[in-house]
């Protein structure tokens, strides 16, 4: 039987997909953690469009809906309470994340190297969050996000 948060986020999303037109649109549920899920969704018989439609550039309307949906599934939820659901659509999340894993290497190779602490600009929220969660393995190494939005940028820097 699954979570309560994860039937919420499946009537959010369908109620969401009826009013674009969508229709239903089935979804593979995998549990990652405590809170935290993973949702992918079967696109199959989405046009080309639709498909554009629902990333938007760069993933900007993926990450609008799965901004909205997590804040639906929070709101009035204390912070250690919240749930955390990632939505993929035709692997696009997967994609990403192996970039920003490799972004994330590179970071600290370089760090490594130089000695010096390292910028990462032009990530948004979610990307922020993917690098330090990848780069809290790593002992020697602390990152730490600075700035106000739209110009918040990810610092990567050795631990002295």
């Amino acid at each position: 039987m699954e979570a309560d948060y994860i039937l919420q986020a499946r009537t959010w999303l369908n109620d969401l997909w009826a009013h674009l037109g969508y229709g239903e649109c089935p979804l593979t549920a995998k549990e990652l953690a405590e809170r935290n899920v993973w949702l992918t969704l079967d696109t199959d018989g989405w046009s080309e469009s639709q498909m554009a439609a629902v990333l938007g550039s760069g993933g900007a309307t993926l990450d609008a809906i799965q901004l909205l949906l997590n804040a639906a599934l929070n709101a009035g939820l204390a912070e250690s309470e919240h749930y955390f659901v990632t939505l993929e659509v035709n692997g696009y999340r997967q994609k990403r994340i192996d970039e920003l894993q490799q972004l994330a290497t590179d970071a600290v190779t370089r760090v490594r190297q130089l000695g010096e602490d390292l910028v990462l600009e032009d990530l948004n929220a979610s990307d922020r969050r993917q690098v330090h969660l990848f780069l809290q393995d790593f002992p020697d190494i602390a990152t730490e996000s600075q700035g106000k939005e739209p110009h918040r940028h990810l610092i990567v820097r050795l631990v002295k």
